[in-house]
């Protein structure tokens, strides 16, 4: 007996008996229903029969900007761990921040008849340009952290606007006035952290002078500098990302500056870089576990049930340390 009998008889999808086998997430009733047929049957899943249920009916494609990066690396984990749970498989396509191998990518994977497919990141805001010539598109597609005008997409966002409207408040009831903002790359998130610092700096009168720079320790620390140097007055360091957190405090130590006596610093996603960092670096938590949890079920809920394109916010929050 195979797994597609196994499924006909016990009267559920192959890829929930796929679940089953591989200990994901399935209702209690349903999973003894489908163990039942299975040893009454004597039906005993060799290692190939679980492969073949993964590779050939439960897989979805990621493609991610850079696997390299710590925020990236980290939100691949949480979403292999959802799609295990759930008895899904994936491929992964790494574009290193280049659309036209984003392109490429979503040739490739569809070439693996994947059953959907997440792109990780602001980065393929464009997306869309590379998709909008192929509307006979048939998986389901889910966009994470990133904003999308095609219905096709299901959307996972993270509310950056309010959090940094959060920053600003709570660096004035600090007695902060003047901020120095560093970002990065022009995305669509980085956009709204930007927007919501400066909206919330507005509201609580204090003064803000933008960089830019690249996504570094040592392009942060370069551009604290700098400003440090033309005479740029700040008392605080507010930052995109927590690699650019970190090349402050580079810069901080570089100047014998004491932080945050002499000027705090705030970071954004609240990696493990924050704590390693002696000062431990203040930073903003964007729940990336629940944003990943989220996406696998938009997706696997459009797979499996047909259920249209959704749109999900999740809760982000500040989370004071010893920088601030």
């Amino acid at each position: 007996m195979n797994i597609y009998q196994i499924a006909e008889e016990a009267g559920v999808s192959i890829a929930t008996v796929s679940r089953v086998l591989n200990g994901g997430s399935v209702k209690e009733k349903t999973r003894q229903r489908v163990l039942e047929v299975m040893k009454k049957n004597e039906y005993t899943p060799s290692s190939y029969a679980r492969g073949l249920s993964r590779a050939d009916i439960a897989v979805v494609g990621i493609v991610v900007p850079d696997i390299a990066d710590l925020f990236h690396a980290r939100m691949v984990s949480f979403l292999d761990r959802e799609l295990q749970k759930n008895g899904y498989e994936y491929v992964l396509f790494n574009s290193r921040y280049d659309l036209e191998k984003a392109q490429q990518g979503f040739y490739w994977m569809m070439g693996k008849k994947v059953r959907g497919l997440i792109f990780c990141g602001s980065m393929f805001d464009q997306v869309e340009t590379v998709l909008s010539q192929y509307r006979r598109i048939n998986v389901p597609m889910v966009k994470l952290l990133g904003r999308s005008e095609d219905p096709r997409f299901s959307q996972v966002l993270s509310d950056e606007v309010e959090v940094m409207k959060s920053v600003a408040s709570r660096l004035k009831k600090r007695g902060y006035k003047n901020c120095l903002y560093l970002y990065s790359l022009e995305n669509y998130s980085n956009g709204r952290k930007k927007e919501g610092f400066l909206q919330g700096s507005e509201e609580n009168g204090l003064s803000v002078n933008v960089s830019r720079c690249d996504l570094s320790f040592d392009a942060a620390k370069e551009a604290v500098l700098d400003a440090y140097k033309k005479g740029v007055s700040f008392e605080a360091v507010v930052t995109a990302d927590d690699v650019l957190a970190v090349g402050a405090m580079k810069a901080a130590h570089e100047l014998k500056l004491r932080v945050p006596e002499d000027f705090a610093v705030v970071g954004y996603n609240n990696m493990l870089l924050t704590e390693s960092s002696t000062p431990r670096i203040t930073s903003v938590d964007c729940n990336p576990e629940e944003l990943c949890k989220t996406a696998v079920q938009l997706l696997l809920d459009s797979i499996e049930n047909g259920r249209a394109p959704q749109t999900k916010w999740v809760g982000c929050r500040l989370v004071e340390k010893e920088t601030i």
